[in-house]
């Protein structure tokens, strides 16, 4: 009997262990989000190094961007400098000046954007800009409800509105796309139709982000796919 209360004593606790590593394995992804979040807002330029697999991440923005911007390919951009885009009657219509000015300026754009704000260092400058512009707003908003004398409640919860409550209090989305690779959709600030998704992926070192594109609530897998995503 003693040896049988023993056993079924030990049983409990190491059913409970099983179980809290489960869930501890299952949100390993998230606490790498919220680490990496935590890094950009506090300038720890060594651990948003480490925590984002740079190349992968920069390559799927680009093919998420360019097809958010509907920026024409390059190889198809040259078709259309030459005006063998198909028309009417089996004529070529001439691209629009806007079209050339896209496909010949719109990846160089992006490509500078990407080469100075998808780093490390641009990362968390791109966060200090963002964080400006939201306190500027904000003041803003404050000194419109002070003139329009609206009721002290809603001045002050503008007033003691935080900048950004952080990235996973706005998480509309989080699946396994396979036991290595983790998908976090995140909603924007401010914009209902844009959401953003990461994918963290486990390597040698841990969770990192390796690639990340902005989405349509309702054309999200389309989405992924066009970015190369998961």
């Amino acid at each position: 009997l003693d040896r049988l209360a023993v056993d079924g004593h030990d049983a409990v606790p190491r059913s409970q262990t099983g179980l809290l590593g489960a869930v501890a394995s299952a949100a390993a992804p998230l606490w790498a989000a919220w680490r990496l979040d935590q890094a950009i807002k506090s300038d720890d330029l060594e651990n948003v190094r480490a925590g984002v697999d740079w190349p992968a991440l920069r390559l799927t923005l680009r093919r998420s961007l360019a097809h958010k911007a509907q920026l024409v390919p390059p190889a198809n951009s040259h078709r259309a400098r030459l005006g063998r885009t198909p028309g009417a009657a089996g004529r070529t219509a001439r691209p629009s000046l806007w079209q050339v000015m896209k496909s010949r300026f719109g990846y160089r754009m992006l490509d500078r954007f990407l080469d100075t704000y998808i780093t490390p260092g641009g990362l968390i400058r791109l966060h200090r800009l963002r964080h400006n512009q939201t306190r500027r707003l904000q003041r803003n908003a404050l000194q419109h409800a002070r003139d329009q004398r609206l009721d002290k409640l809603a001045a002050n919860r503008i007033a003691h509105a935080g900048p950004s409550l952080g990235g996973l209090t706005r998480l509309r989305n989080y699946w396994f796309a396979s036991p290595t690779t983790a998908m976090i959709e995140i909603a924007d600030r401010q914009r209902a139709d844009r959401h953003y998704v990461a994918r963290f992926q486990l390597t040698a070192s841990g969770w990192r982000l390796t690639g990340a594109a902005v989405v349509t609530p309702g054309k999200t897998a389309t989405d992924l796919r066009i970015a190369g995503l998961p």
